[in-house]
């Protein structure tokens, strides 16, 4: 019974053992064992809690780009086309405005300069409706004045000569020659300069400004051999022309003198430094405004002349120059001269001109002998 008894325990052990190992799966490196049966899979009834979220993710460091050469240049695009022409100088710009007739073939003042600018036919509406509107208002004021003229210009002294009737009239034509510009029957700056003609008429150069009807109120010479002519003032500035019509003559640096009828009056001009001349004054030599005026003008040519290349009258500066001229050669070569006494003559032969027509040398009695009346 002793023996059964253990032989019942070895087959229990071994029993045990067949089981453990029948329980374990080797593939040589690694062992699992599993005791027990596999717990049956629960159905997924969609009630379980959500999972908690995982940790962020750190950001990636990105790696610098690499530079990528420049491309070459591309082709050249196709020509454009080609531009409208160009106006051709003023003439065309005015004419493409539509502004009228400005300047006629003689060009500004008779000068050529701008000739035939602009078409008297090629008007723009707007700006011939103002300068119509604007020349008749002018035109319209001077008419309204006309007779107020006429009334004042009989008034003055003589009653001849125009005086506000000449600037009327300057007035009513520069009203009218913006009336005819507006109605493309003139050009406007030939209109224009020849307005003051009736007033002023002045040659400056190889220009003229103001056509008269008549003769200007004032004819003016500057820098040109042509005087216009005038009934009131002929003035010459540096002028190679001379007139006789007005009542006054004024000539200045001019090689020639405008007279007039009433005074002559001239600086410079005709060989004269001065010149003063009036037929009231040469009827009255004896009264003392005609020796003074008379005392005066000879005084001062004969200094002048003096000054310059000297007159059989006196040469004041030629003397006091020679004297020391020849006192200075006379010192320096040690000749017999008297060097001091040519210099005090030439002095003082200057001087004694000078003197003798401030007092009596001349045959109107000098600049005092007319201040006091005297004279022959």
């Amino acid at each position: 019974m002793k023996l059964h008894k253990y032989n019942f325990l070895a087959a229990v052990a071994g029993s045990i053992a067949i089981l453990g190992l029948s329980g374990c799966e080797s593939s040589g490196t690694t062992r699992l064992a599993a005791v027990g049966n596999q717990a049956p899979d629960e159905p997924d009834d969609g009630t379980g809690s959500d999972g908690n979220g995982g940790d962020s993710g750190s950001g990636g460091s990105g790696g610098g780009g690499q530079n990528v050469a420049q491309g070459g240049r591309g082709p050249a695009g196709p020509q454009g086309p080609a531009g409208i022409d160009g106006l051709d100088g003023l003439t065309d710009g005015v004419d493409a405005l539509a502004a009228g007739g400005l300047v006629g073939e003689e060009g500004v003042a008779g000068t050529g300069l701008l000739a035939n600018t602009g078409d008297p036919e090629n008007t723009n509406p707007v700006v011939s409706g103002v300068l119509v509107a604007t020349g008749e208002t002018v035109t319209t004021v001077a008419d309204g004045t006309s007779q107020i003229a006429t009334l004042v210009d009989g008034a003055l002294p003589g009653g001849e000569t125009s005086i506000v009737g000449r600037v009327v009239s300057t007035v009513d034509r520069t009203g009218q020659a913006l009336v005819d510009t507006g109605n493309g029957q003139a050009y406007l700056v030939d209109g224009l300069t020849a307005a003051p003609g009736d007033t002023v008429s002045i040659a400056l150069g190889e220009a003229t400004i103001g056509e008269p009807t008549n003769d200007s109120l004032i004819g003016v010479s500057a820098l040109s051999n042509s005087q216009p002519d005038a009934s009131l003032a002929s003035v010459g500035v540096a002028s190679g022309a001379e007139s006789d019509s007005a009542l006054l003559g004024v000539s200045a640096l001019s090689e020639s003198q405008n007279d007039g009828q009433l005074l002559t009056a001239g600086v410079a001009s005709n060989g004269e430094f001065l010149t003063l001349e009036s037929p009231a004054l040469q009827q009255g030599e004896s009264n003392a405004l005609s020796n003074t005026v008379n005392g005066v003008t000879d005084t001062v040519n004969d200094v002048a002349s003096g000054l310059t290349q000297g007159a059989s009258s006196g040469d004041g500066l030629s003397n006091t120059l020679d004297g020391v001229t020849n006192g200075l050669e006379g010192a320096g070569s040690g000749g017999s001269g008297n060097a001091l006494g040519d210099t005090v003559q030439g002095v003082t032969d200057g001087v004694g001109n000078t003197v003798e027509g401030l007092t009596g040398g001349s045959s109107n009695g000098g600049l005092v002998g007319g201040l006091l009346g005297g004279g022959q």
